[in-house]
């Protein structure tokens, strides 16, 4: 699943892949396919998400995407607290070369 959460400062993204079909590099086309869609829907507003601190492979995947993480918190769920990573898009400025 793929949802969009828009606020004033930023879109926090909620994503999530079945375990059976993790590890086939679906996740890398997910990413590439969810930061051109928040380009056509948002422009230029920053993309967050937030994860679980223990998917280590979805930290990985999101760090390869181009995200960084920028807190790191306690949060209380649906299903107890639990310990999360908020990551940010960080895009990518050229310079013109003189």
């Amino acid at each position: 699943y793929i949802r969009f959460i828009e606020n004033k400062d930023f879109v926090l993204v909620g994503l999530g892949l079945k375990p059976s079909l993790c590890g086939q590099g679906l996740g890398n086309i997910i990413m590439k396919l969810l930061k051109n869609e928040c380009k056509k829907r948002y422009g230029n507003k920053r993309i967050a998400l937030e994860v679980r601190s223990f998917n280590k492979r979805a930290i990985k995947c999101y760090e390869r995407a181009g995200f960084e993480i920028t807190d790191v918190y306690q949060k209380d769920t649906l299903i107890g607290s639990d310990k999360f990573i908020k990551m940010e898009y960080k895009r990518r400025r050229f310079k013109i070369k003189e």
